[in-house]
């Protein structure tokens, strides 16, 4: 109780009232017995039965790899009871070819003859014990120097691995080359499973937000080496230290999307949270700017009012003009109020390019004459009918800026430095887009990127969640990578853009922007999406939402070409969002069907 009544005081001083209500509200709806029940029947329908764990046994025995799995566990004054779980998890694997590496820090001398015991039942355990506690990192990496496997797990004393967990990793194996494999992860309490993460797949700008890979975590023992083991100086984040550094050298990064470790709750632990662990949270700090420091990436880390999740701010490299690309027709007063918000931004060195679309009205036409006069303002008109992907193909080829911004007349800017946050992360040789938080005029979540495969093609998450929620594991208030974005507001490279020949001119009214962000993603870009640029969006107010007679043939016809193009890609599924989560419900709710 007192555990939680440290996290609302911590909420209210930061987030206010407001906030504090409504991370009350989704605590109890997340915790709710309806979605615990949701986890436990999604446990039955996908976790092997007793009969079928004697099954995957069999299996085992007939993969043509079988790698050795040093599991490493460093010890210190574990509860003997927690500990017996942990040992009974660990030795009932389904693979069998494993050893257990375990050290133990000096432990009380009752709890450290207790392991003894236990660890001589079975002859694949090593066991050492330390004249002294070397603290936790020294002590994993006393565990990984008695390892002779091909690839180490890493199992902590309290926690415990599924019984399918290493035959998941050998069965991944078997199919993919990888030397840095993670999996999804539940917690457990009082002998209870819940609150599940089911990650993304490797997701790089997600990485330096908050340590998403967690558990359980495999690396070759080559990698492990290479990077120099845990490091000390970052007690509760030495963790996230050596994942970075094993993802910046790792060749292949597998996710298996499967849950194959259980977190343990308890007090003192930081599975109850990183106001348990206060010391983590300055930890993962220094991580951040150690690795910002070690990659000479000019920037800080700065922590948000969300325990456990860091912004990395990059320093801008240059400062380049970007042309910011804006189709109008009509909508004198929409237009304004976008192009009076841009104004207001700190970034200056910006162009705009108005693209008239036929307006007819007197007051529009007045504006843009107005606006001609502004040496910042280029006007170009498109006499054809509507057509997004062609419009905005024509107005990039009448730009030579090296970044665009595609933006809608519909849109008002929120953040005054909402193009240095983009610009950060576009900098990057590896990011193609980048995008801002769009909201709706009420202040509620619209779009903080696109689920490819949602509702059948294509879908936004949270909309209508409150602009201060976290969302799912935080994904509403970190920087990280999506499959795609809302080109309401979108910011690309030029020579990207240039890569992937702009907009499909196919796609006239819907999903080019989801097609111009996959084909980025198939040339090897990433796209990323920011929450420290936000802008109101009233969305579809130009071309209007109704889909009916012509324009509704034409919305299928275009339904037809994305499917048909991009077929492999929904049969495959969104690499940012984990296949067990529903695509029927925009919420990230349990795909229990």
């Amino acid at each position: 109780m007192w555990l939680y009544l440290k996290k609302a005081i911590f909420v209210w001083r930061v987030q206010g009232l407001k906030g504090l209500l409504t991370r009350t509200y989704y605590f109890f709806k997340k915790r709710s017995p309806g979605e615990r029940n949701l986890y436990l029947n999604w446990i039955k329908k996908n976790e092997p039965s007793h009969l079928g764990l004697k099954e995957q046994m069999r299996k085992a025995n007939n993969l043509a790899k079988k790698p050795l799995f040093s599991i490493i566990t460093a010890t210190f004054n574990v509860s003997p009871e927690i500990f017996k779980e942990t040992f009974e998890s660990a030795i009932s694997q389904t693979y069998g070819n494993w050893e257990w590496c375990l050290v133990d820090g000096s432990s009380d001398i009752k709890i450290k003859k207790f392991i003894k015991d236990l660890a001589v039942q079975d002859k694949r355990i090593k066991f050492k014990s330390l004249d002294k506690n070397l603290g936790i990192a020294e002590n994993f990496n006393k565990a990984a120097n008695i390892a002779g496997g091909d690839y180490i797990a890493f199992l902590d004393h309290d926690d415990l691995l599924r019984p399918s967990a290493l035959f998941e990793v050998a069965a991944g194996l078997n199919k993919q080359e990888a030397d840095f494999i993670y999996s999804d992860e539940d917690k457990v309490a009082n002998g209870k499973r819940f609150d599940p993460f089911f990650k993304p797949d490797w997701s790089p700008h997600l990485l330096t937000s908050f340590n998403y890979i967690n558990h359980l975590t495999v690396m070759s023992r080559e990698l492990f080496k290479n990077v120099g083991g845990f490091r000390e100086g970052f007690d509760g984040a030495q963790d996230y230290d050596l994942y970075l550094r094993a993802t910046g050298q790792a060749k292949n990064i597998l996710h298996i999307p499967k849950v194959l470790y259980s977190w343990r709750r308890t007090k003192g632990s930081t599975a109850a949270g990183f106001f348990e662990k206060g010391y983590a949270q300055e930890s993962g700090k220094k991580v951040l700017e150690s690795y910002l420091r070690e990659n000479k990436i000019a920037g800080v880390v700065e922590e948000t009012p969300y325990p456990g999740i860091y912004r990395v701010r990059r320093r801008l490299l240059k400062e380049p003009e970007i042309s910011i690309i804006i189709p109008t027709q009509d909508k004198k007063d929409y237009l304004e109020r976008c192009v009076d918000s841009i104004f207001k931004s700190s970034y200056k060195n910006f162009e705009i390019i108005i693209v008239n679309n036929q307006s007819q009205r007197l007051d529009t036409l007045n504006y843009l004459r107005q606006l001609s006069k502004n040496k910042k303002i280029k006007i170009l008109n498109y006499e054809k009918p509507f057509d997004f992907s062609a419009i905005n193909n024509f107005a990039v080829a009448k730009t030579k800026n090296p970044y665009i911004l595609f933006l809608n007349n519909d849109t008002q800017v929120i953040t005054s430095d909402w193009l240095e946050s983009m610009l950060e992360i576009v900098q990057d040789e590896k990011v193609g887009v980048v995008a801002p938080k769009l909201l709706f005029p009420n202040g509620t979540a619209q779009n903080f990127g696109v689920v490819v495969g949602l509702g059948g093609i294509a879908g936004s998450v949270f909309q209508g969640y409150p602009r201060e929620h976290p969302g799912y594991w935080g994904n509403l208030v970190t920087i990280r990578d999506v499959s795609a974005v809302s080109a309401a507001a979108m910011l690309v490279k030029r020579k990207v853009f240039e890569q992937v020949s702009g907009f499909d001119e196919n796609l006239k009214i819907a999903f080019n922007d989801i097609d111009f962000c996959l084909k980025v993603g198939e040339k090897g870009y990433y796209v990323v999406v920011t929450p420290y640029a936000e802008l109101y969006h009233w969305e579809s107010v130009t071309r209007g939402r109704e889909y009916s007679g012509e324009k509704l043939n034409q919305f299928r016809k275009e339904i037809n070409h994305f499917a048909k193009k991009w077929k492999k890609v929904l049969g495959a599924g969104d690499p940012f969002y984990n296949r067990n989560l529903s695509l029927i419900h925009p919420d990230y709710r349990i795909n229990d069907g």
